[in-house]
């Protein structure tokens, strides 16, 4: 939920281990006093973790989502115990779903059609497509990578997409990814 406004992953690790840090470092100290029965986990058990670091989930969302019971929100699903933490039903009962404005009507959205994620890879395909042909136009000599095929000016395979690469649901070309490093941690 968070990321729907810090257009980012706020805790992304590259393995178990970074990700245990990453949560430890927004949520606190995994202690037993703040999970009760965490020392029966074998994991637990196993690994040395990182004490006396302070829940910081409130102080580090506010800055960037503007709404305070979202961050609310955020802040009660992150909760380290599972017993404590808010189940989908208490979720949505929260304040945050039910204060103004209300949703708005969902008719106007596809009811089917590619996903985000597939516009972004048939967009990105075609601007490389784009990429190789400017490439290969302006210096013919230019080796192409092993594997690829080089595009002759006036042999463009897909011309269609081509000509009309960003047609995928009236999405922008280019996604701002400025403020990628602009994360939490």
């Amino acid at each position: 939920m968070a990321e729907l406004w810090t257009n980012y992953p706020i805790m992304q690790g590259e393995n178990e281990l970074l990700q245990l840090n990453l949560i430890i470092q927004l949520c606190g100290s995994i202690t037993p006093e703040v999970w009760p029965n965490v020392q029966n986990l074998e994991t637990y058990r196993k690994i040395k973790l990182p004490k006396d670091v302070k829940r910081h989930v409130k102080e580090k969302l506010t800055p960037q989502i503007p709404c305070s019971s979202a961050v609310d929100l955020i802040d009660k699903l992150l909760v380290l115990d599972p017993g404590k933490r808010l189940d989908a039903d208490q979720a949505l009962s929260h304040d945050f779903f039910h204060e103004d404005p209300p949703p708005g009507d969902l008719s106007c959205l596809s009811k089917n059609g590619a996903s985000f994620l597939e516009y972004l890879g048939q967009a990105n395909r075609a601007r490389r497509g784009l990429a190789n042909n400017y490439r290969n136009v302006a210096n013919p000599n230019f080796p192409a990578r092993r594997g690829a095929n080089v595009i002759v000016p006036g042999s463009v395979p897909n011309q269609q997409i081509i000509n009309q690469p960003y047609r995928y649901r009236g999405l922008p070309p280019d996604q701002d990814s400025s403020n990628i490093n602009d994360r939490i941690f």
